[in-house]
């Protein structure tokens, strides 16, 4: 054979090999993995955003596949589905409005071991393009598991890239204590978590019935359970629930802020709220006649809202139950305002709290002094609760 017909075979096999794919090739992109848990009762959850800078070519180009790995994921049974969503423009650069973009794999995913494949048919503009990784973990799911996801490569044409792409991030899968409307609850917020001696999760938070407004309103503290590690929750309990006391609508009997203490030595388990009983206007004056269709309203760290006194026309009283069986009941709130308050603060009202191996109960407070401007600060006091069950 002739130099020159080796030369020219040489060079058509070159054509042909450069013509078909290449792999290793690296495209300008980014990566921005979200730090939030695998919530399993939310449906798809956006995980991470990858932006991608197509090259300058003549004609349309076209992200045609991507590969997830997955190694390190605790089950892969634990995934109900992988979407990838992806989108040209900013007016999806949030995880939620993510989910109303254009969704890539709409053809079937391939498991391959610890890999997934989508396809699709993406067609890529000129500028940004940005790909969002979702994932649906079942209900049956393993709170604490995890699942991690990382791109392996992407296809764009007949272009495999697979230097440059970020590493995997991992996400552990998570349960929700409450969601909103739950139980005809508006709003759960202000939440502790603590656990008995049994093992057994208690999360405690205010049970907003009709707003996620602050007190003055009808609001409980309120008890979930878990024993099984967090993985499922019992249902609702009401533990601080003061009623129509005084012949006054609920909305105006508001009990908010708890704070849960679980005693190491005994397993007696405290938890704290702060009552407000109808309303201070402005300038501290108590209301008078409120009805269920009245809408007057302030709160304890406002203006009057709470002032120097001990009755609950003057001041927001601090409030404490107990139980004695790892949360399962619950004694009848007993009124701490007058035995610990002082009567010239403003406000006395439960805070975060710690439990030490040498010490009964120790509690942070919060107090107030004074209305202009509002001093707050907190204060470490040691007591020895005795509460029956009531």
């Amino acid at each position: 054979m002739s130099p020159t017909r080796v030369i020219k075979l040489f060079l058509l096999v070159l054509t042909i090999a450069v013509g078909h794919s290449s792999t290793g090739q690296e495209v300008p992109l980014s990566q921005r993995n979200y730090t939030i848990p695998l919530i399993k009762e939310r449906g798809v959850i956006i995980l991470s955003r990858t932006a991608i800078s197509a090259q300058t070519k003549p004609g349309a180009q076209y992200l045609k596949q991507l590969v997830l790995n997955l190694e390190g994921t605790t089950d892969l049974k634990d995934i109900s589905s992988v979407k990838v969503y992806c989108n040209t423009d900013s007016n999806y650069l949030s995880e939620d409005a993510a989910l109303k973009a254009p969704l890539f794999n709409n053809t079937t995913s391939l498991f391959s071991g610890n890999t997934l494949t989508l396809n699709g048919n993406f067609r890529l503009s000129g500028t940004k393009n940005y790909i969002w990784i979702g994932v649906d973990v079942k209900e049956a799911a393993m709170v604490g598991n995890r699942i991690k996801i990382g791109i392996a490569s992407i296809t764009i044409d007949n272009m495999i890239v697979k230097n440059g792409l970020p590493l995997a991030f991992s996400y552990r899968i998570a349960s929700a204590v409450r969601q909103s409307q739950q139980d005809n609850v508006h709003t759960s917020r202000i939440p502790g978590l603590a656990t008995a001696l049994n093992g057994d999760l208690l999360a405690v938070y205010d049970a907003r019935y009709d707003s996620r407004r602050d007190l003055q309103g009808d609001i409980d503290i309120a008890l979930s359970r878990s024993t099984d590690k967090g993985n499922t929750w019992l249902p609702i309990q009401k533990i601080i629930d003061m009623g129509t006391f005084n012949g006054l609508p609920e909305k105006f009997n508001g009990v908010s802020d708890p704070a849960i203490l679980v005693d190491k030595k005994t397993g007696n388990i405290f938890v704290a709220g702060l009552w407000m009983h109808g309303v201070l206007d402005d300038k501290g004056k108590w209301t008078e006649g409120l009805t269920d269709t009245s809408s007057n309203w302030n709160h304890q760290w406002r203006n009057k809202g709470s002032q120097p006194g001990f009755d609950v026309s003057q001041t927001a009283q601090f409030l404490i139950v107990k139980s004695t069986d790892n949360g399962k009941t619950w004694s009848k709130p007993v009124n701490l305002t007058k035995m610990c308050k002082k009567e010239e603060w403003w406000l006395w009202a439960p805070a975060p709290e710690v439990a030490l191996p040498w010490m009964t109960v120790h509690w942070y407070f919060q107090l107030r002094e004074g209305t202009k401007p509002v001093k707050l600060f907190q204060l470490s006091l040691i007591v020895k609760m005795v509460v029956k069950p009531g």
